[in-house]
């Protein structure tokens, strides 16, 4: 019986070794998604068998779906974590006024989300919350499902692109298993960054 071919649409190496050539290979591969956004519906699926395909990375409707149905079963779940957490979620948003201070513009150099926190308690968090209820988590949730699915519609076939990609490297030794780790977080990172550029507006 004939091993069927492992489809290539990225035209990725065989093998693809070392961090740098893991970089050079994956900002190329997100290049040939931006330049050809019909090649994306081919780098989420491969195909494995005559017809028989499999999904690289979950399609958009499916992503979408669980995530979705992920947040309402989520709804209780979060209102009883508010009520009861086990640290303080005024302090933790207090000691991330550093760094949400770096990424906003000058309203946040006089101190402004520092001087808000300072003027709520846990018990303004606690009763918001309680006020909001389990279903007013979910239906927030529910009511972004369009900007959710054009938000995975442009990850998938970029997370699947990073899989095909990370698929490339050996993992025999732990020295290519730990480059492997550390290029996947490079590649979700790369992929952020390229998303906040689309958010943005300079696609």
């Amino acid at each position: 019986m004939a091993v069927p071919k492992k489809s290539n649409p990225l035209e990725l190496p065989e093998e693809i070794r070392g961090l740098k050539s893991f970089e050079a290979e994956f900002t190329k591969a997100l290049g040939k998604l931006r330049d050809n956004p019909d090649l994306a519906a081919e780098v989420a699926q491969a195909q494995v068998g005559n017809p028989i395909n499999v999904e690289i990375v979950p399609s958009v409707d499916r992503w979408a779906g669980n995530q979705l149905a992920g947040s309402a079963a989520a709804g209780d779940k979060w209102l009883r974590g508010v009520q009861n957490p086990s640290a303080s979620p005024l302090e933790a948003a207090k000691r991330a006024a550093g760094k949400y201070k770096q990424r906003m513009t000058e309203s946040l150099t006089e101190d402004r989300w520092l001087k808000s926190l300072n003027r709520i308690t846990e018990e303004d968090i606690v009763s918001v919350a309680t006020r909001i209820g389990a279903a007013g988590y979910t239906q927030g949730i529910a009511a972004r499902e369009d900007k959710i699915r054009r938000a995975i519609a442009e990850l998938q076939p970029k997370a699947a692109a990073l899989k095909r990609t990370l698929d490339q490297m050996p993992q025999d030794t732990d020295a290519q298993r730990e480059a492997k780790m550390i290029a996947a977080k490079r590649g979700m990172q790369a992929i952020g960054k390229e998303l906040r550029g689309i958010a943005s507006g300079g696609r």
